[in-house]
C-alpha cells in the first residue's frame, strides 16, 4: 500500500513538474511577445534624450510636407538636436481610405492619439485648412500647419500658419489675371464646404472686382466628383476670359481636361492648392490638357531665390531626386520654426514655445517670414506663378520682363535691369495696373530690411548635412525643368498696394537684388550687398543664426 502511494505521489509530482515547466515556457514566450509589443506601442522613456514631434500627414495628399519636414529633422539632429535632444517623428494618417478626403473624425482621433497617448511636444500639420480648424480647438501644444486660411488660427491658441495666407494667393492670382492675361471677366468653380477653397475664392473675387473685373459664373463641386459637365456648361455659355479653379487634385486636372473637351477657351488659373505635383500631375494619363494653365505657389524660382531658399532647394532635390513644391516649403519651415521656438524658450513648455515662435522675426529658410502677426499668421508673400507647359510646371516670366530682355542676350532670363520697375517684377504683385503705390510708404515695407537676405549669415556646416532617410540618395539629384518652379517677388515696393492689412510683401527688395546676385550668370554683380537705406532698421534685434540647416531668424 505504501509503495503504491509512493508511486502515485511520484507520478503526481512528475505531472506537476511537467505542467510547471510548460507554464513557465509559455509565460516566457508571452512575456517575450509583450516586450516586443512594448517596443512598438509604448512611447520612449520621457527621461531619454528624445524630442517627440507628431506629424499629421494624409497618405495621398501633399506628401512633400512630410518629406521636407524629414529633411529639416535630419539637419537639426545632425547639428546636435534641440536642447541636446534628438528629434523623433510620430506619424499619423488622417485618411480613412486612399481615395477619401481626410475626415473630421479621423483628424480629431489622430490628434488626440498624438497628444494623449504619444505625449508629443508639438504637432506638424494638418495640411488642409478644413482639418486644421477641426483640431485647433482641442490641441494645447504648438501646432504648425500647412493650412493657410485665416480662420485656422482663430480656431485655437496654439496653431500657426506657415505658408503664405490663401487670401494673399487669391489676391495675387486676381492681379495676375488682370495685368498679365488681360482678363475682364472670370468664372469660378470651387470645392463645396472646404475652408481653404472658400477663403481663396473670396480673396480672388474681391480683388478681381477691385481691378474692374466681373465674375460671370460661380459654381461648386463635391469632393470626389468626376463629372463636371453641368458646371462647365454654365462656364461655356458665359464665355469668360479666365476660369479660376479654387481647389485641389484630383478634381482640378479632371475639370481642366473636361473643359478642354468642351472647347472652353477661357485661360484656366488656380491657387497654391494645385501645388501637389505627385498627385496633380499623375491624375491624367496624358497631361497635355493642363498646358496653358497657371497657378500660384509658395516656392521661389531657384535662379532668383534668396540664398537660404537656394540651399533648401538644393538639399531637397539631392535628398529626393525632385524639386520641392510649395507645400514642401511649409513642411521644412514648420520644423525649423519649431526648433527655433524651443531653443529660444529653453524648454518644451507649450506656452513658452508658442510665445517664442510668435516672436520670431526675419526668418530665412525654405521661404522668408518677416514676423508673425497677432493672430499667428506669417507676414510674407507668395513665391511666384507657375505656367504649365509640356505637362510640367515652369516659372512664369512676366510679359514686361520678357519684352525688356536684350535680343543679343536672351539666354540670361535672370539678368534683368532695374531702370524700369517692371523688369524686376517676377510675381503677381507687380502685375497690378492700379495706381495705388505710394513711394513714401517704402520706409514701412517689411521686406526691405526684415527680409534682406544679404545680412543673413548661413551656418558654415549646413551644406554638409544630408538626410538620413533611405530615400536620400544624392546620386539621384536631378537637373530637370522642374528644379526652379517658382518665381519670387523681386520688387518689394509693390507690397503697399495690397488690400489685406496683415499680409505684407515678404520677398526680397529689388534694390537689395540679393536673389539675382546668386544667379550663376550674375556672379559678378555685388550691388545687392547694400541694404535698402530707407528701410526701418532692425539692427538692435538679436541675430540668431541657428546652425540647423539653412534657417536663420531674429528673436525680438
Amino acid at each position: 500500500m505504501n509503495m503504491k502511494q509512493s508511486a502515485m505521489q511520484t507520478r503526481a509530482f512528475s505531472i506537476v513538474t511537467t505542467m510547471f515547466v510548460a507554464l513557465f515556457s509559455l509565460s516566457a514566450v508571452l512575456l517575450s511577445g509583450c516586450e516586443r509589443m512594448r517596443e512598438v506601442m509604448v512611447p520612449p522613456d520621457p527621461s531619454a534624450d528624445v524630442l517627440k514631434v507628431g506629424v499629421i500627414q494624409p497618405s495621398k495628399y501633399y506628401v512633400s510636407f512630410r518629406k521636407a519636414a524629414e529633411l529639416a529633422r535630419t539637419e537639426i539632429n545632425a547639428a546636435g538636436g534641440i536642447l541636446g535632444m534628438q528629434v523623433e517623428f510620430v506619424y499619423r494618417d488622417n485618411q480613412t481610405s486612399p481615395d477619401a478626403f481626410p475626415t473630421p473624425e479621423a483628424t480629431i482621433q489622430v490628434a488626440n492619439e498624438l497628444v494623449e497617448m504619444e505625449k508629443v511636444s508639438a504637432i506638424l500639420g494638418p495640411v488642409f485648412s478644413t482639418n486644421a480648424v477641426q483640431v485647433a480647438p482641442i490641441v494645447e501644444i504648438p501646432m504648425l500647419t500647412a493650412a493657410t486660411d485665416a480662420s485656422v488660427t482663430k480656431a485655437g491658441e496654439f496653431i500657426f500658419v506657415v505658408g503664405a495666407p490663401n487670401s494673399r494667393h487669391g489676391q495675387s492670382l486676381a492681379e495676375f489675371a488682370v495685368s498679365e492675361l488681360g482678363a475682364k471677366t472670370a468664372a469660378t468653380i470651387h470645392q463645396d464646404a472646404d475652408v481653404y477653397s472658400m477663403g481663396h475664392l473670396d480673396a480672388f473675387n474681391a480683388r478681381f472686382k477691385e481691378l474692374g473685373g466681373d465674375i460671370v459664373v460661380g459654381d461648386v463641386y463635391q469632393a470626389g466628383d468626376k463629372d463636371f459637365s453641368a458646371q462647365l456648361a454654365k462656364v461655356k455659355a458665359a464665355a469668360p476670359d479666365v476660369l479660376m479653379l479654387s481647389s485641389f487634385a484630383p478634381e482640378v486636372p479632371l475639370l481642366i481636361k473636361q473643359a478642354k473637351e468642351m472647347e472652353i477657351t477661357a485661360t484656366i488659373i488656380g491657387g497654391d492648392g494645385w501645388a501637389d505635383p505627385e498627385l496633380f500631375f499623375t491624375t491624367l494619363e496624358d497631361n497635355t490638357p493642363l498646358d496653358g494653365a497657371y497657378y500660384t505657389s509658395d516656392v521661389y524660382d531657384e535662379k532668383t531665390a534668396p540664398p537660404s531658399t537656394q540651399t533648401f532647394i538644393a538639399a531637397y532635390t539631392a535628398a529626393y531626386g525632385e524639386a520641392p513644391d510649395g507645400v514642401a516649403t511649409s513642411g521644412y519651415d514648420a520644423m525649423q520654426l519649431l526648433a527655433i521656438g524651443i531653443k529660444e524658450a529653453a524648454s518644451t513648455e507649450p506656452v513658452a514655445v508658442r510665445d517664442a515662435i510668435a516672436a520670431i522675426t526675419d526668418y530665412a529658410g525654405a521661404t522668408l517670414i518677416a514676423s508673425y502677426d497677432e493672430n499667428r499668421n506669417p507676414v510674407k508673400d507668395i513665391g511666384g506663378v507657375f505656367e504649365i507647359r509640356d505637362g510640367k510646371p515652369h516659372p512664369y516670366v512676366a510679359k514686361a520682363e520678357t519684352d525688356a530682355m536684350m535680343p543679343e542676350d536672351t539666354s540670361d532670363a535672370g539678368d534683368m535691369t532695374t531702370d524700369t520697375p517692371a523688369t524686376t517684377d517676377e510675381t503677381t504683385d507687380a502685375m497690378d495696373t492700379s495706381d495705388e503705390k505710394e513711394p513714401a510708404d517704402d520706409a514701412e515695407d517689411m521686406t526691405s530690411d526684415a527680409m534682406d537676405t544679404s545680412d543673413k549669415k548661413e551656418p558654415a556646416d549646413k551644406e554638409d548635412m544630408t538626410p538620413d532617410d533611405a530615400d536620400a540618395d544624392t546620386s539621384e539629384k536631378k537637373d530637370s525643368d522642374d528644379t526652379g518652379d517658382m518665381t519670387p517677388d523681386a520688387d518689394a515696393d509693390t507690397s503697399e498696394k495690397k488690400d489685406s492689412d496683415d499680409k505684407k510683401d515678404m520677398t526680397p527688395d529689388a534694390d537689395a537684388d540679393t536673389p539675382e546676385k546668386q544667379d550663376p550668370a550674375d556672379t559678378g554683380d555685388e550691388s545687392g550687398d547694400t541694404p535698402d537705406e530707407t528701410a526701418e532698421s532692425t539692427d538692435t534685434a538679436q541675430q540668431l543664426c541657428c546652425g540647423i540647416g539653412c534657417s536663420c531668424a531674429k528673436i525680438a
